[in-house]
C-alpha cells in the first residue's frame, strides 16, 4: 500500500467513527442538535428509501433494534449486508483463499436485487405507510 492509500484510510476510519459518536450520542428527533431534512420529502411529501435512516442509525447505536426497523426497516436490514460485503472485499483482496465469497456476492446480480428492493420499498413504505 503506499501513502496515499493509507492515508485516505486513516481518514475514512475517523470519519466513521466521528459519525458513530454523532448518531449515538444525539439524538435526530429531539435533540438540539439540527440534523439534515430529506430534500424528497420535503419537496413531494412522500417518503425517499432513505428516510428514517438517522433516526434508524441512532436507534440501532443505543441498542433499540425493534424502533431501528420501524424507522426504516431497508437500512436496519442493509446494515449486515454492508459488513459482509466489507469482508468478502476485503477477504478477497489481502487473502485470495476467498475469492469465491467475494465475488459471490458482488456483480450483476446482487446490484440489480440492491436496486429492486429499494425501488420495492420505496412504493410499498409510501402505499402502506411505514
Amino acid at each position: 500500500m503506499n501513502k496515499n492509500t493509507i492515508f485516505l484510510a486513516i481518514v475514512a476510519i475517523l470519519f466513521v467513527a466521528v459519525a458513530i459518536f454523532f448518531y449515538a450520542k444525539f439524538d435526530p428527533e429531539s435533540s438540539g442538535v439540527r440534523f439534515p431534512k430529506c430534500g424528497f420529502y420535503v419537496l413531494t411529501g412522500y417518503k425517499c428509501p432513505g428516510c428514517g435512516t438517522q433516526r434508524a442509525l441512532h436507534h440501532l447505536l443505543q441498542g433499540d433494534f425493534l424502533e431501528a426497523f420501524k424507522q426504516n426497516a431497508l437500512a436496519f436490514l442493509s446494515v449486515p449486508y454492508i459488513i459482509l460485503l466489507t469482508f468478502a472485499h476485503k477477504s478477497r483482496r489481502f487473502n485470495e483463499k476467498y475469492p469465491r465469497t467475494a465475488t459471490a456476492l458482488k456483480g450483476y446480480l446482487s446490484t440489480l436485487i440492491a436496486v429492486a428492493a429499494i425501488f420495492i420499498f420505496w412504493i410499498t413504505r409510501n402505499i402502506f405507510g411505514f
